[in-house]
C-alpha cells in the first residue's frame, strides 16, 4: 500500500508540474499595426512574456533579434524595431518556458492591394498598363487593368490600324482620338485565334496583322474602355491590301407558322463576317432586310415579318425570306 501511494503521489506532482509548464508558455495573440515599415516598430501583444526580457528574445525566421532592438518589455506587450533588412518572417517570443505560436509578420510593400475603380465607371473596362512600350506584330502582348470580365465570348480588342490617319507616337494617336479622326481600327474578338488568356484584370493577346502605333481599347457588354497609347516598333512589317474584294451573303429560311396571329414576326440571328488583320471588312455595302438589332456578340438580329395571306389559307402559312 505504502509503494502505491507514493506512485500516486509522484504521478499527481508530475501531472501539476506539466499543467504549470503549459500555463506559462508565452502566447503570441497579435501584432500592431499587421503591416510594419522597414526600421519601424512593432508592438507584440500576449501573455506569459515575463515582467523583464533577462534570457527572452523575440525572433524572426529563427533568429534573434539583436539586444538594440528592444524598446520596451512586460508580461503582456513588448515593442521592438525592425530591421531594414527585414520584409516578412515568422515571429516568435522565447522564454526559459519555452518558444510561443508563430506570428506572421509582413511588410506593408508586400501587402496586397485593391484596384479602386472609379465611381462614375465602376463596371466599364479600364487598362492600367502594358507589358511592353513597343510590341512587334504577332508579338504576345500582356494587358493590365480592371472589369475586363470573365468571358471574352461578348468582348473585343481594338488596335489603331495601319496605316491610318494616325501618327506614330501614342500622344498624337490621342489627340487625333479626341479631334474624331481615330476611326480606322482592327477589331480583334475569340474568333480570330489570337487570345492565349483573358480575366477580370489580365489579358494576353499576339499583335495582329495591320496593327500600327496609335491607341488600344477592350470592348466589353459593360462599354469600351478609355484609348490607351501604344507603338508598333518600326520594321517589324506591315501588310498592304488593294484591290478590295466584294462578296455578297445570302441566308435563306423557311419557317412554318402554326396558327399566325397578325402580328407575327421571328427573330433571325445571322452570324457576322469575321473581321480581322487577315480579312479586313471595311463596310456593309447593301443589307437587307434592315437590321433589327446590330453587335449582339458576333452576330446581326434581323425581324422577319411573314407575308400577308388571303384569309383562307391562314390555317398554316410558310415565311420565306431571303436576307442579304
Amino acid at each position: 500500500m505504502k509503494r502505491w501511494g507514493f506512485l500516486l503521489a509522484a504521478a499527481l506532482l508530475l501531472g501539476i508540474g506539466g499543467a504549470y509548464y503549459r500555463f506559462r508558455l508565452p502566447q503570441v495573440e497579435r501584432l500592431d499595426p499587421s503591416g510594419f515599415e522597414p526600421g519601424g516598430t512593432i508592438l507584440i501583444r500576449g501573455r506569459n512574456f515575463g515582467a523583464d526580457r533577462r534570457t527572452s528574445f523575440v525572433s524572426l525566421d529563427g533568429s534573434p533579434l539583436s539586444s538594440s532592438s528592444y524598446e520596451k518589455w512586460s508580461d503582456g506587450s513588448i515593442e521592438v524595431s525592425i530591421p531594414f533588412s527585414v520584409d516578412s518572417g515568422l515571429l516568435r517570443v522565447a522564454t526559459p518556458f519555452g518558444r510561443s505560436n508563430p506570428a506572421i509578420l509582413i511588410a506593408n510593400s508586400k501587402l496586397p492591394k485593391a484596384v479602386k475603380a472609379e465611381a462614375s465607371g465602376a463596371a466599364n473596362p479600364r487598362i492600367l498598363s502594358l507589358s511592353a512600350k513597343e510590341a512587334e506584330i504577332g508579338s504576345l502582348l500582356e494587358i493590365s487593368g480592371i472589369n475586363f470580365g470573365l468571358n471574352m465570348q461578348f468582348s473585343a480588342l481594338r488596335f489603331s490600324r495601319n496605316p491610318g490617319t494616325l501618327e506614330a507616337s501614342g500622344q498624337s494617336a490621342m489627340a487625333a482620338l479626341e479631334g474624331g479622326a481615330a476611326q480606322d481600327f482592327i477589331e480583334v474578338t475569340h474568333k480570330d485565334g489570337l487570345f492565349e488568356r483573358w480575366d477580370d484584370k489580365r489579358i494576353g493577346v499576339r499583335v495582329p496583322e495591320g496593327a500600327g502605333s496609335g491607341v488600344l481599347t477592350v470592348l466589353t457588354p459593360h462599354g469600351e474602355s478609355p484609348p490607351f497609347p501604344y507603338s508598333i516598333r518600326q520594321g517589324s512589317g506591315s501588310k498592304y491590301l488593294f484591290a478590295p474584294a466584294v462578296y455578297s451573303l445570302q441566308y435563306e429560311i423557311k419557317v412554318n407558322l402554326a396558327s399566325p396571329a397578325k402580328d407575327d414576326y421571328v427573330l433571325v440571328y445571322a452570324p457576322d463576317p469575321v473581321s480581322s488583320g487577315s480579312q479586313s471588312l471595311k463596310e456593309v455595302q447593301e443589307e437587307s432586310p434592315e437590321a433589327y438589332f446590330r453587335n449582339y456578340g458576333s452576330s446581326t438580329v434581323f425581324r422577319v415579318t411573314p407575308p400577308a395571306e388571303p384569309q383562307e389559307n391562314q390555317g398554316r402559312r410558310n415565311a420565306e425570306t431571303i436576307i442579304r
